[in-house]
């Protein structure tokens, strides 16, 4: 019974997470122009839900599935938006990022599906470990910004809230699971 009101509540704070900056998206269509929000929150987002899809489709774990299509949706609206309405430097800059993401994680793939003889967890394990270390992070590299403009407004308080949540209810679903990554 605790297992399934947790599997909720992770699934349920994951979307949470993935979710909160749809506002904050919304008002980058509606001015036109990204501001001073950086997109490194996103990308790491888009290549952690991807990572970890496959993470869940190799254990055949259908709360871990289901949360990241949302989150890789989530994450590719995010990835869309910012193209359209930054600036071309920058724009050109992301092409290649995202691009970099999706050949990393193709290769992942075809490796732990086609390749590798043994291992296949942990390596994925490893990779989707690392990838939530950055992404949960990632709000980090906007501090100089912050400092510089003596405002916090490059920061999503909503988005490192939700990761604080987010990362702990997973963290004590797979300590109870007995799945160490």
């Amino acid at each position: 019974m605790w297992m399934s009101v947790l599997n909720v509540v992770a699934v349920g704070l994951t979307v949470g997470m993935f979710g909160s900056d749809v506002k904050l998206f919304q008002e980058i269509r509606y001015r036109g122009n990204t501001g001073e929000t950086s997109y490194v929150p996103y990308i790491l987002m888009l290549g952690n839900c991807m990572t970890w899809l496959m993470y869940g489709a190799f254990k055949g774990d259908m709360a871990v599935i289901v949360t990241n299509v949302l989150g890789v949706s989530l994450a590719s609206f995010y990835m869309v938006t910012y193209l359209s309405n930054c600036p071309f430097p920058i724009r050109d800059e992301l092409k290649q990022r995202i691009a970099l993401v999706l050949g990393g994680d193709g290769l992942l793939f075809f490796y732990v599906f086609f390749v590798a003889a043994s291992g296949q967890e942990d390596i994925l394990g490893v990779v989707c470990n690392g990838l939530s270390i950055f992404m949960f992070g990632s709000q980090l590299s906007q501090l100089n910004r912050v400092r510089e403009l003596r405002n916090t407004s490059p920061l999503s308080l909503p988005l490192s809230v939700m990761a604080l949540l987010t990362s702990s209810a997973w963290v004590i679903y797979g300590s109870i699971e007995g799945d160490v990554w």
